[in-house]
């Protein structure tokens, strides 16, 4: 028999970081005598974080409920999603930009401040030819 998996809350740290929670796993299988298979599993997601999965060995199965269902199957994952990703690496493009606009701006004026000393000393060579 398949039990739908609801999830209940709201994962905080998941949607603060503009992720999502992907549910990967909708209905459970179990095995159990007719008048304890359950209505539906209730999963707090609230505590998920990025990176995160709930598995179906976090699920509780009331007494006399059991599946076959691997323990480690995924059942939600708190993940960044692709358009987060791609602003987070635009981002990153332009922050390093703008720090190689700046040391290029300060090399070059490194490079005034040696010239402008050669000039004068140069000035001040000639000067001294002349007289």
């Amino acid at each position: 028999m398949d039990v739908p998996i609801v999830m209940i809350g709201e994962a905080k740290e998941v949607t603060d970081a503009d992720g999502m929670v992907d549910q990967n796993l909708f209905s459970l299988t179990v095995n159990a005598a007719p008048d304890s298979i359950p209505n539906e599993f209730e999963v707090d997601i609230s505590g998920l974080t990025i990176g995160d999965s709930l598995r179906v060995g976090d699920i509780v199965l009331p007494s006399g409920v059991t599946t076959d269902v691997d323990v480690e199957e995924t059942v939600a994952v708190g993940m960044i999603t692709r358009s987060t990703l791609e602003a987070m690496a635009a981002d990153e493009a332009a922050e390093a930009e703008a720090l190689a606009a700046e040391e290029a701006a300060e090399a070059a004026e490194g490079e005034g401040d040696e010239a402008s000393a050669d000039d004068a000393g140069a000035a001040a060579d000639e000067a001294a030819d002349d007289e």
